[in-house]
């Protein structure tokens, strides 16, 4: 069985002592980081232009506008280390792939 990352609990390892490490805000961080890693781990797989499902015509990945509104979210965690965490988060997807 897969291990779980309890991404929140990761982000406070990292930031004992930091007085912005709420816990709404490393709840927010390890949102954006998630969705960021899962976003990215589609575009790595399908690629920055897929089919659309009717027409099949050329279009932007949607993931594309999920990753950017994700990173815009990094911008509230100035001052937290999130480097470790988004490693952890990203080595999860890429075991996931095929």
């Amino acid at each position: 069985m897969e291990k779980v990352i309890d991404v929140e609990k990761e982000l406070a390892k990292d930031n004992k002592g930091n007085a912005r490490a709420t816990r709404t805000m490393l709840a927010l961080i390890g949102d954006a980081l998630w969705t960021y890693a899962e976003a990215a781990d589609n575009v790595r797989r399908h690629g920055a232009i897929v089919a659309h499902p009717r027409t099949a015509a050329p279009i932007d990945n949607p993931y594309l506008r999920v990753m950017q509104r994700a990173a815009k979210g990094f911008g509230l965690g100035r001052g937290l280390k999130t480097d470790r965490v988004f490693l952890l988060v990203r080595e999860h997807f890429a075991r996931k792939a095929p």
